[in-house]
């Protein structure tokens, strides 16, 4: 499964839209667009943040990941887990190996996943 990345201009045009009208400098939306790595959770999390920091994305990122995963179910939260393990890109049928699940219970828990973001 590959879940691409926002380009450099989309994650831009993300930043622009996430700050509501306020002016955001382009030092401050290069900084997010580089930080954010075209995660656009990370991206609205840093515009929140007003682009503050020192070079690594802010302990807040991390606050904001564990409080929308301690929503989720603790199978939930450990098949994400597997796979930001494997990286940006894998094959479900890897994954459900990893995680020790029929590869059918996969792909319906991470539609369901999806459909939560």
């Amino acid at each position: 499964m590959d879940l691409p990345r926002l380009s450099s201009a989309d994650t831009e045009q993300l930043v622009r839209q996430a700050a509501d009208g306020s002016p955001v400098s382009a030092r401050v939306v290069s900084r997010i667009v580089r930080l954010s790595a075209g995660n656009p959770l990370f991206a609205e999390s840093l515009v929140r943040l007003g682009g503050q920091g020192d070079g690594v994305a802010p302990r807040q990122i991390a606050a904001v990941l564990e409080e929308r995963l301690s929503f989720l179910r603790p199978e939930d939260q450990r098949l994400l887990e597997t796979a930001a393990l494997i990286g940006y890109s894998f094959e479900v049928d890897y994954l459900a190996v990893l995680a020790r699940m029929d590869v059918d219970d996969v792909y319906e828990r991470l539609h369901v996943l999806f459909a939560a973001l």
